[in-house]
């Protein structure tokens, strides 16, 4: 069981430390010349920013109505020897100027054509980090593992075990795993769609990112001290508070005796996830925080894969509880490896931290 515990750790931090967590990005800038009252100016800007994010440009949106715009203007047509007739315009600085609705398809061109995005040439060992599926995966498994994510499934199984109703550990774990699963699924698209529409401008985008940062690091602390008490004590501080827990097991207790066992468990898969978003989001924000910035949360790939990894480890225990796994080996799991999964999160913590400041 030590031996085991010891390459699920190493397996684990490899895992978000391999040649694949992160890639260089080109930086440039964009700038974007709009009408506040055109709708067109609206939908292309949208186009323009989300691929902004996703090829980490630098982007600066500038109202004609601001008092030096058309001074800007004309100065644009100077430089690039064009004639600006439509709006929007967007600069792509030191490359070119292009305007009209036709913006983000010449944008999306001049990139594929790998024209410069940026005076001088792009360099491809840019410090820029970037999210990757790999990443995403593994801070999907640590935050599964986390004990606020953990205990409810465990507790689950353990009281059907010591009700010797074995036959109803698939339909129970079954139903409240993918409780947890639509749950988080779904919180992540609000938390996506917030972070999306938000209007950030770079400076207070930057401001955001440093203090989710800053958060991230004294919860990696925190982490880090958690470990050496669990290490010591066989206790941790960050937690839910018990009130919180004894209301999650009652409910657990409560619907894994009723007659509709599945949807009954669904219910609760649900419910538990809200009252745990609080322990758990300490790491699903970040992440999405940093797909956003690298505008790869537009899909669900990204989100699907998260929470996939987040249900494997309670998916694994209802599995080996229904095999016939004894409650005792999964209490003395749950207290033994409290102390590296707790330095696997203070790991992850400064990862993520590191990825938003970059």
């Amino acid at each position: 069981m030590k031996k085991m515990k010891k390459v699920l750790f190493v397996l684990l931090i490899t895992f978000c430390l391999g040649k694949e967590f992160c890639v260089a990005a080109p930086i440039g800038k964009l700038r974007f010349f709009t009408d506040p009252s055109c709708w067109t100016c609206h939908q292309v800007e949208k186009e323009v920013q989300d691929f902004s994010r996703k090829h980490r440009l630098s982007f600066e949106k500038v109202s004609l109505f601001e008092k030096d715009a058309i001074d800007r203007i004309k100065k644009l047509e100077g430089e690039y020897r064009v004639s600006v007739r439509e709006v929007p315009v967007l600069e792509v600085e030191g490359v070119a100027v292009i305007q009209g609705d036709d913006i983000p398809r010449q944008l999306q061109a001049l990139w594929e054509n790998e024209q410069e995005m940026s005076p001088g040439k792009k360099d491809k060992t840019a410090s820029a980090f970037q999210m990757r599926a790999g990443t995403v995966a593994a801070a999907g498994l640590i935050d599964g593992l986390n004990p606020c994510a953990f205990a409810a499934i465990i507790f689950l199984v353990l009281y059907l075990l010591a009700a010797q109703r074995k036959d109803r550990i698939p339909a129970a774990a079954g139903g409240f795993c993918l409780g947890v699963f639509t749950a988080y699924f779904v919180m992540g698209l609000g938390f996506r769609s917030l972070l999306v529409l938000i209007p950030f401008r770079d400076s207070a985008r930057n401001i955001f990112h440093l203090l989710l940062a800053l958060m991230l690091f004294g919860l990696a602390l925190w982490s880090f001290y958690d470990a050496f008490l669990s290490f010591k004590h066989k206790k941790i501080t960050l937690r839910l508070p018990d009130k919180w827990k004894q209301s999650i097991n009652s409910l657990i207790i409560r619907n894994s005796k009723s007659r509709y066992l599945f949807p009954a468990s669904f219910l609760a898969g649900l419910i538990v996830s809200c009252i745990e978003l609080v322990c758990t989001g300490q790491i699903y924000l970040p992440v999405i925080a940093a797909l956003v910035r690298d505008g790869k949360a537009s899909g669900f790939a990204y989100l699907f894969l998260y929470n996939i990894f987040f249900i494997l480890p309670l998916i694994i225990v209802g599995i080996l509880a229904y095999l016939g796994l004894k409650e005792d080996l999964f209490r003395r799991f749950f207290s033994r490896s409290m102390a590296p999964i707790k330095v696997a999160l203070g790991v992850l913590f400064i990862i993520l931290g590191l990825i938003l400041l970059n």
